[in-house]
């Protein structure tokens, strides 16, 4: 959810060299986003204390704008003596408001907004601090370009199982409940959109154990084709070829949004892992989102709801 923030800060700093830290699993995904905001990708890991270290040995920046306050992150920057180092921690007393020379006091554990705004706030101070002015937002969707050979081969996946483009729906279930209770969100949207007999469905299985396990819960009642094992950029093809994606506040669903698909987030009540927090937010697409709250009974009626508002 960092991408309006990026777009922000290249909007406001037309000459600026900007390099941006992610996980190297997402590299490939976003270069091509990145490289048009004229972006680097910065091609380490960042746990490898040893690696960034001697990145920024060998080429200090002159600030830091950290969205994501990892501890090993500021420690490094802190410890090679970056001048200008502005990230946001939840209060004063914090070991994170000590190594940041612009601490940003962002209560994200009781939030009101996205994490896309609260990340996009964090881009606003960067400038103020910065360059004496917040800057000016103007809101452009984010689309990730496509990324042609990968759209090939989620073509042969989709013909493989006579699954024509946006003729589709994918399931991204999980949760941090017992597995049955987490299958029981998803059996509604399954059985609905069975009932309507439009669109095929798919489930998607992250990688971890976990994760196969919630998708077996879900199989042993209601069999399913499963999409596993899929090198990212192929399964975000086949997410930006789906005519609806429905999964809880993981990578799939923030990916599926910025790809141009529509939509259905699943979100406990609890504020800090609710919808007001990790709603996907700055792209094209159409994005709901339901809450987990009541009988079961009430839940069915949930999910008619949101499928009819997104008009799958």
């Amino acid at each position: 959810m960092a991408l309006p923030a990026l777009r922000f800060l290249r909007q406001e700093m037309p000459d600026a060299e900007v390099n941006f830290l992610c996980d190297r699993s997402h590299q490939a995904l976003l270069t091509p986003y990145l490289k048009t905001l004229r972006i680097g990708v910065l091609s380490l890991d960042w746990r490898n204390s040893g690696e960034i270290g001697d990145f920024l040995k060998k080429s200090p920046p002159q600030a830091a704008l950290h969205l994501d306050p990892r501890p090993q992150l500021l420690w490094k920057t802190f410890r090679h003596r970056i001048p200008f180092r502005l990230g946001y921690c939840p209060g004063r007393i914090s070991r994170t408001f000590f190594l940041l020379s612009h601490p940003v006091i962002q209560e994200r554990y009781r939030p009101t907004q996205s994490e896309a705004h609260y990340n996009l706030n964090l881009a606003q101070e960067f400038l103020k601090h910065w360059a004496g002015s917040r800057g000016d937002w103007q809101h452009q969707s984010i689309v990730l370009p496509v990324i042609e050979e990968a759209k090939r081969q989620a073509l042969r996946i989709l013909d493989s199982w006579g699954v024509s483009p946006h003729s589709f729906v994918v399931i991204h279930p999980g949760g941090n409940e017992d597995y049955s209770a987490i299958a029981r969100y998803y059996f509604p949207f399954i059985d609905e959109l069975q009932k309507q007999n439009a669109l095929k469905i798919f489930l998607s299985e992250g990688p971890m154990a976990r994760d196969g396990r919630i998708v077996n819960e879900i199989c042993a009642k209601r069999p399913l084709p499963v999409l596993r094992g899929l090198d990212l950029e192929v399964f975000s093809e086949i997410l930006r070829l789906a005519a609806l994606v429905v999964a809880p506040s993981t990578g799939p669903l923030h990916l599926a949004h910025y790809l141009g698909t529509d939509t259905i987030g699943v979100f406990p009540p609890r504020g800090n892992q609710g919808s007001p927090r990790w709603l996907p937010w700055g792209g094209s697409a159409k994005s709901l989102f339901a809450v987990t709250a009541g009988a079961i009974g009430e839940w069915d009626g949930v999910v008619r709801g949101k499928l009819r508002e997104a008009v799958v």
